[in-house]
């Protein structure tokens, strides 16, 4: 990706995105847009889930919880809410400024994917019963 496109992306999307889906908080942040800039996606656990606090080898090996790439992410923030997430730098993944140092993957995925994403890790969360 040639930088002009990826300015004229990030002008586009931003670098950050908040909203909430069927009652959970869900963020998408730009990852060191000058060095990397590919997208990663968040969901605040509520306080009462079964899957508040636990650890994503424990999650994977309970729970079906659909999102691209899996669960990369699980941690306490400083707004003491547990967020679990992923990203967008997996194998295939266009990292777009990563591309000129190593070959990233070719499919750049946007803040619509990441949204779409999010709202299907949602969807699996409820299914699963452990909302």
């Amino acid at each position: 990706m040639k930088t002009s496109e990826y300015e004229e992306i990030r002008k586009n999307e931003g670098d950050r995105y908040e909203f909430k889906y069927k009652g959970f908080d869900c963020k998408i942040i730009r990852i060191e847009p000058s060095t990397n800039g590919h997208l990663c996606g968040y969901v605040a656990i509520p306080w009462e889930s079964k899957l508040h606090g636990i650890s994503i080898p424990e999650i994977e090996g309970k729970y079906d919880i659909h999102t691209h790439g899996g669960i990369t992410y699980a941690e306490f923030e400083r707004d003491n809410q547990y967020w679990l997430g992923f990203d967008c730098a997996h194998a295939g993944d266009l990292i777009p400024t990563f591309k000129y140092f190593y070959n990233s993957g070719e499919t750049y995925r946007d803040m619509e994917y990441v949204k779409k994403n999010l709202m299907l890790m949602v969807d699996s969360i409820i299914e699963v019963g452990v909302r």
